[in-house]
């Protein structure tokens, strides 16, 4: 008697990501190092975990933006940091 349950950790975290062109040597990196913090937060106990993803690039550029609105589900994500 007297134990406390612990709380469940919360936590909403936004990637954001230069997608131009002078990051264009560092991108592979980028996406494989959001990809492990993801699975970091996953394993450490982030079970009410959102997640986002928003990746820019130059004005006038086609795509300028690419985002993923906040989710519970990291494999959204993580399709999403491939894809940029």
């Amino acid at each position: 008697s007297g134990q406390t349950t612990p709380k469940k950790k919360s936590v909403a975290f936004c990637i954001m990501m230069d997608l131009t062109g002078s990051m264009k040597d560092y991108l592979s990196e980028c996406q494989k190092q959001c990809q492990a913090l993801l699975n970091y937060m996953k394993v450490s106990g982030g079970e009410d975990s959102s997640l986002a993803f928003v990746g820019y690039r130059d004005f006038g550029d086609a795509e300028q933006f690419i985002v993923q609105d906040f989710t519970s589900d990291d494999k959204a994500v993580v399709q999403t940091i491939k894809s940029a």
